[in-house]
């Protein structure tokens, strides 16, 4: 009896940790979505406004999911006038701290914290241009992650089940 609900344990606790481990590698993909998102609202706040970017970036926090609406806002509270912050170490110390919480690889991480060498172009056109090209590279992270996703979902997903099944034919 004890065997038996054993086995059936292995093969639960195969499948719910295969179960997380795709999860994660879905919510890495949200996250390049709203990162790219983010960008978005970015480029057409420089586009259309003439507003500072610590402005730009308090306007649109409210607007994008955490960690990134929150990284905004400090950013933005970080780099006000008075404060002697600049973008690229405000970011830089923040962004380390809210990618803490978030799925990607270190490649991705990377891509993030250098997001203020777009920014430093001075008229806003570049900066948009600059934004653009970033958000180019950001759509072929994700299409590529949405392709590789399914497929490696369904090999941990299996593998995750089977080796369960292992250790439990192995128990019994």
């Amino acid at each position: 009896m004890f065997k038996l609900l054993g086995a059936v344990l292995l093969v639960v606790g195969g499948t719910g940790f295969s179960f997380c481990i795709c999860k994660d590698l879905n919510s890495r993909l949200i996250f390049l979505r709203e990162v790219r998102y983010m960008y978005e609202l970015i480029q057409s706040e420089i586009r259309y406004t003439s507003l500072p970017l610590p402005q730009i970036f308090k306007n649109i926090s409210d607007k994008i999911r955490d960690p990134f609406g929150s990284l905004l806002k400090r950013v933005g509270d970080g780099m006000e006038p008075g404060k002697g912050g600049v973008l690229g170490e405000v970011w830089r110390r923040e962004a380390e701290k809210s990618l803490s919480e978030v799925p990607f690889t270190n490649k991705q991480k990377d891509f993030l914290l250098r997001f203020p060498e777009s920014m430093g172009l001075l008229d806003s056109k570049g900066q948009a241009k600059a934004l653009q090209r970033r958000m180019d590279e950001l759509d072929g992270w994700i299409a590529r992650q949405e392709r590789e996703g399914k497929e490696q979902n369904r090999v941990i997903m299996s593998a995750g089940i089977a080796g369960g099944v292992l250790f439990a034919i192995l128990l019994l």
